[in-house]
């Protein structure tokens, strides 16, 4: 049963860039991966979900706010106490979807690296003090 992968960091937006880069490959292969970012006066959630483990496109789905409030307490305590799987993720899904009004970017080339896929949602950060980002991937 596949299982499920949880970081999280926190510095200024260059080191916490570095090491959102570093990120093991396989987290965006996944089915489902997800990047929660919260800044001084800003907060980001960005989901990429495909059909299958390694297809070539996939669903983005964006939000954004002034606060992930405890949004990422709530989606480490579900992953803690749920069994890896689709139900999980679904789970995780569902509360990342309550948080609020998501935008539907479409359908979009999947970035085979970290890099490519973290790259442009944290790029709003870069000019601030210190931020936190998670990244979850079921």
């Amino acid at each position: 049963m596949p299982g499920i992968q949880y970081y999280a960091f926190v510095g200024t937006p260059a080191d916490v860039a570095v090491r959102l880069y570093q990120l093991p490959k396989d987290v965006v292969a996944d089915v489902f991966y997800t990047l929660l970012v919260q800044g001084d006066e800003l907060a980001g959630i960005h989901v990429f979900t495909r059909a299958a483990a390694g297809d070539r496109e996939g669903i983005v789905h964006a939000w954004e706010g002034a606060s992930l409030d405890t949004l990422p307490d709530r989606v480490l305590a579900l992953a803690l106490s749920a069994e890896p799987g689709p139900a999980l993720r679904e789970k995780i899904h569902t509360l990342l979807r309550d948080h609020g009004e998501f935008a539907d970017l479409g359908v979009v080339p999947c970035p085979p690296t970290p890099r490519g896929a973290f790259g442009h949602p944290i790029r709003p950060y870069a000019a601030g003090g210190t931020i936190r980002a998670i990244v979850v991937a079921a």
